[in-house]
């Protein structure tokens, strides 16, 4: 599936604390830390609304982020290209 099916939701960061949802498009904090307190929240929603993909941003590959990355990779399985 493709990004833009109406099947798949894809999370990006963002640059506000919050979430902001539009559409199939999740934006995440642009914070390591805010970001991880959300993370799992999202994921679970992403779930629950039976999406059959779900496209994470992978966040910057720096110390601050090493959790989050760690996290992301443990709970999606990476797209083939």
């Amino acid at each position: 599936p493709h990004p833009r099916d109406e099947r798949s939701a894809m999370i990006m960061l963002g640059g506000e604390s919050g979430l902001k949802k539009v559409g199939n498009m999740i934006t995440v904090p642009s914070d390591p830390i805010a970001y991880a307190r959300h993370l799992y929240a999202v994921l679970r929603e992403v779930d629950a609304a039976g999406f059959q993909s779900l496209f994470v941003e992978m966040p910057p590959d720096r110390p601050e982020w090493t959790a989050v990355r760690d996290r992301i990779r443990r709970a999606t399985r990476p797209v083939e290209t």
